[in-house]
């Protein structure tokens, strides 16, 4: 089962007795403001949860036989995320109780 922007919504606005109209923005607003935290100090926690960070992979050359040359390809920054341990196990210890697809 996936979780969509519309599910979350739902449960959002039932939890706090809200509309989803309500549910919607502040959802947006939440997540701009954890984009705009991300932008400026390249981490963000999420306790229980794990940690968004914004890490720089490094230039590197990559010989392309083909044309028996090398292609350059510059460092850029990706976001990466790391499991919280705690909730790795919980995970971990869940087993495979979906159907696979």
């Amino acid at each position: 089962m996936s979780l969509t922007t519309n599910d979350i919504v739902r449960r959002l606005a039932l939890k706090l007795n809200i509309s989803q109209t309500q549910a919607r923005v502040l959802l947006r607003t939440k997540l701009a403001q954890l984009r705009q935290v991300l932008i400026e100090n390249g981490l963000v926690t999420l306790p229980g949860l794990g940690e968004l960070r914004i890490k720089t992979s490094r230039a590197r050359r990559n010989f392309i036989p083909g044309k028996d040359a090398y292609c350059y390809i510059p460092a850029r920054q990706q976001i990466g995320f790391k499991l919280d341990a705690r909730f790795k196990k919980i995970v971990r210890n869940s087993g495979s109780s979906g159907s696979s697809q």
